[in-house]
């Protein structure tokens, strides 16, 4: 049976609400989504949905079977919650994703990137790619940011994204992946001079200020982007799938 809200001091929506903080997703272990397709993706990937919330206006129009609880919200409330312009008039109230400690042959690894734009594209761009490892540095945005979820679309249910230490990074150094840092330095390497390699990471730095000192002193190779005109660099999450698209190629051979 639906329930049906209309006061903000309700403490279902004050909860809902709360979850638009980070410190508040993590001490909750929870996220919201937006979007019919999204919220479809998160049921046929088996994300825990512990409720469904509907605009009124529109619930009959976007209303899905099933037997997760249902929240009405006035049109009024709802506006308030949905980080959509153009609301579809759905939102799912979900648990945090499970992630895996084990790894595929190729990762990548982003160094306190902060657009969450980048980091969305990134994650879509790393199920095309064959990179089901995404693994974040302290200093990296949320991957639960609205921003993230609506790039990454249905992607970021499907990929295994966790937070490490760049302790974790010399761990996985010594079971034999070559770490590749992409930066301008000296001794960079065109990344088409790069053949192939069994276990391979990717690590793409900050948009501002590139790969930290600490990644620095980890990687095994420093790598550029091959670029024609007169510009100087691309956007973290071009420079990521360019280069994700690379070794997947030659991987493949």
């Amino acid at each position: 049976m639906s329930k049906y809200i209309k006061s903000k001091d309700n403490s279902f929506y004050k909860n809902l609400n709360s979850l638009n903080k980070r410190k508040n997703r993590y001490k909750k272990n929870k996220f919201i989504i937006e979007g019919n397709k999204l919220v479809e993706e998160a049921i046929l990937s088996d994300v825990k949905i512990k409720a469904l919330i509907y605009k009124e206006s529109k619930y009959e129009e976007v209303k899905i079977n099933s037997d997760i609880d249902e929240y009405i919200l006035s049109d009024s409330l709802f506006r308030e919650l949905s980080y959509m312009e153009n609301s579809e008039g759905i939102i799912a109230l979900c648990s945090f994703l499970k992630n895996k400690d084990t790894y595929g042959d190729k990762i990548i690894v982003l160094d306190k990137l902060n657009d969450p734009g980048n980091l969305g594209t990134i994650i879509r761009s790393s199920e095309a790619f064959g990179f089901n490892d995404i693994l974040l540095t302290e200093g990296t945005v949320d991957f639960y940011n609205s921003k993230v979820l609506r790039g990454a679309m249905g992607s970021i249910f499907r990929q295994n994204i966790k937070y490490i230490n760049y302790e974790d990074l010399k761990e996985l150094k010594k079971q034999g992946y070559k770490i590749y840092a992409m930066a301008l330095e000296e001794n960079s390497i065109n990344i088409q001079d790069i053949k192939h390699n069994d276990k391979i990471i990717i690590i793409v730095g900050n948009e501002a200020n590139g790969i930290s000192e600490e990644v620095k002193t980890i990687a095994d190779s420093f790598i550029i982007i091959p670029m024609k005109g007169i510009i100087e660099s691309l956007n973290a999450g071009v420079a990521a799938s360019t280069s994700m698209f690379y070794f997947d190629l030659i991987n493949c051979k």
